[in-house]
């Protein structure tokens, strides 16, 4: 039937239906409005579209669940970049479908666009919460964790170290009073040791603060075969000789007031004393590289010979390949010193930091070295010789614990995202 036939079949009908009894037109009229009320009512209309809705949902998978990290990640620093590395690979294992993104901007929109709508927030790890420095980054994290509150499902505090904090020209106890408040926000308060648990502990008297093995630790692979790669234009390491490495840290190397002439006497005399070569390995090198090439030119202007070496590691794998072949590590960075003691060769923390602190006294069994001792070469030559012996003999003691924190890493993140996700 045409559109022309169409028009004049409706029109015959209407007609019809006007010519009709007035009687037949009212039960006719009844008879229309029940069929809309039964077929077509709002009632009807509601329930069609909850089946629709219902069978969509079933039809689909689940929803893949959005999770923000929040940390000093893409910021040239080896160490927050292995946290970064092993959160990301097992998160990728236990929920390969998540939508990943970091919140590390400083644009307030940018931030908000990212904890937008997150399942779960993962603050940390690393030393986010301390103002040694200053007050602008601590101020900083503690936004975020502000904004997370009040848009983030689920929010946890990932193997945080804290502290220190310092007045720095606002009221200690206001400023205690603040952190307190935000920390308190986490469903989940997990920190890296047991300094840091003290600390906030004292904060917040009734909350479970728990520790959890620093996050650098899962999922390290030694890539020898890059070790192998990058080192082939170095001498030291064509010949076989034997190096001992040295982490700096620029900071912490300004803040205890040593000349890096003085640094390097003491590396050199260590050279002459323990017959090792010293590699330079550079872990941040924003900060770090320019006070390693001093180091470096000086040493070799006073022996007269080339440059030391600088090796600024790829990832953590690296690195630990690297550590494995020394004859022991001096560093001024936690992660040199951590992933020292994770290599199995003795490890020599210097610092003033409270996380360096923790690690030599819980892991290294000895107290941590302050960066003044570096100033000094006769006292440095004849520390590190003892600590050398000291730390063979008890080798397997300090290897097992490192074993054990590892494997307690892992176990423990692999509760944490199958629970929260």
């Amino acid at each position: 039937m045409n559109e022309k036939e169409l028009d004049g079949r409706l029109l015959k009908e209407i007609i019809e239906y006007f010519e009709l009894p007035d009687e037949e037109k009212q039960n006719l009229s009844k008879f229309s409005r029940l069929v809309v009320e039964e077929n077509y009512g709002a009632d009807k209309m509601a329930l069609e579209t909850l089946k629709f809705y219902e069978k969509v949902l079933n039809s689909n998978p689940k929803r893949a669940p959005k999770i923000a990290i929040c940390g000093y990640y893409g910021r040239s620093n080896l160490g927050d970049e292995a946290i970064f590395q092993a959160i990301s690979s097992k998160i990728c294992e236990i929920a390969p479908n998540a939508r990943l993104c970091v919140v590390n901007s400083k644009s307030p929109l940018k931030i908000l666009k990212s904890l937008s709508g997150v399942d779960l927030f993962l603050f940390g790890g690393g030393s986010l919460i301390q103002n040694s420095t200053s007050n602008a980054s601590l101020m900083y994290y503690l936004t975020i964790i502000g904004l997370a509150s009040l848009t983030c499902n689920h929010k946890i505090m990932l193997a945080n170290g804290l502290g220190p904090i310092k007045a720095r020209g606002l009221p200690l106890t206001l400023l205690l009073d603040v952190i307190a408040t935000k920390i308190n926000i986490f469903d989940l308060i997990t920190v890296r040791d047991k300094k840091s648990q003290k600390f906030l502990q004292n904060l917040l008297p009734n909350r479970k603060i728990h520790i959890l093995p620093d996050l650098a630790l899962m999922n390290i692979e030694i890539n020898n075969a890059n070790v192998e790669q990058s080192s082939q234009k170095f001498d030291l390491f064509k010949a076989n000789l034997p190096y001992y490495i040295y982490v700096p840290c620029s900071f912490g190397l300004k803040e205890s007031k040593i000349d890096p002439k003085e640094l390097a006497n003491s590396l050199l005399a260590l050279e002459n004393h323990l017959g090792a070569r010293v590699v330079l390995v550079v872990m941040n090198k924003k900060e770090d590289f320019e006070l390693a090439k001093t180091i470096s030119k000086y040493i070799s202007s006073k022996k007269e010979d080339d440059e030391r070496t600088i090796f600024c590691p790829k990832n953590a794998s690296e690195l630990v390949a690297l550590l494995k072949r020394a004859k022991f590590v001096i560093s001024q960075r936690y992660h040199g010193a951590l992933l020292g003691a994770f290599s199995g060769v003795p490890t020599i923390p210097i610092s003033n930091d409270n996380k360096m602190k923790a690690l030599s006294y819980e892991i290294l069994q000895n107290d941590c070295k302050s960066p003044d001792i570096l100033a000094n070469k006769k006292h440095l030559a004849s520390y590190i010789e003892r600590e050398i012996l000291r730390q063979r003999k008890i080798k397997n003691e300090i290897v097992l614990k490192i074993e054990k924190q590892s494997s307690s890493a892992n176990e423990r993140v692999d509760k944490i995202l199958n629970k929260y996700l």
